[in-house]
């Protein structure tokens, strides 16, 4: 009996179960990183709002310091007493309080001191710097930098 050629030859392919197979583990695979996906994708906006929330606690604490340098080059012996009489704004606290500072450590006083603590709150962060009523001036240029 003779042989055709054309049906001997075996044909390559996939079978219809292979490619629901495949199909079926790639929509499991595919949900899951979408899951996974739309988890970071989320959260990703909560790191630039806490970028937001410290540059605006550094933008006020710069103009306290402003204030501060601006109080002492015009009337030093008073520049502790009117520092923050100003208003920075909504949203963002600024406490003042008279400490006394020796040694490295910082002990709360009731009385206007000789260092004022201002500490800025803003968006669950906060920044802490101490004024000093004295300070170093030269004789060549008295005023205080900003």
């Amino acid at each position: 009996m003779k042989t055709n050629d054309l049906y001997s030859i075996r044909q390559m392919g996939f079978t219809l179960v292979e490619v629901i197979i495949t199909l079926l583990m790639s929509a499991i695979l595919g949900t899951i990183l979408v899951q996974l996906g739309g988890t970071a994708l989320t959260k990703s906006g909560s790191t630039v709002i806490t970028v937001m929330d410290e540059v605006a606690g550094q933008k006020l604490m710069e103009e306290v310091v402003a204030d501060y340098v601006r109080e002492i080059n015009t009337d030093p012996d008073n520049a502790l007493n009117s520092t923050m009489n100003n208003n920075y704004g909504t949203g963002n606290q600024v406490v003042k309080q008279y400490v006394t500072f020796t040694g490295g450590v910082i002990s709360p006083q009731g009385t206007p001191g000789n260092t004022l603590m201002v500490t800025v709150s803003s968006g669950g962060h906060k920044l802490t710097t101490l004024f000093a009523k004295t300070r170093t001036a030269s004789s060549n240029d008295p005023k205080e930098k900003y």
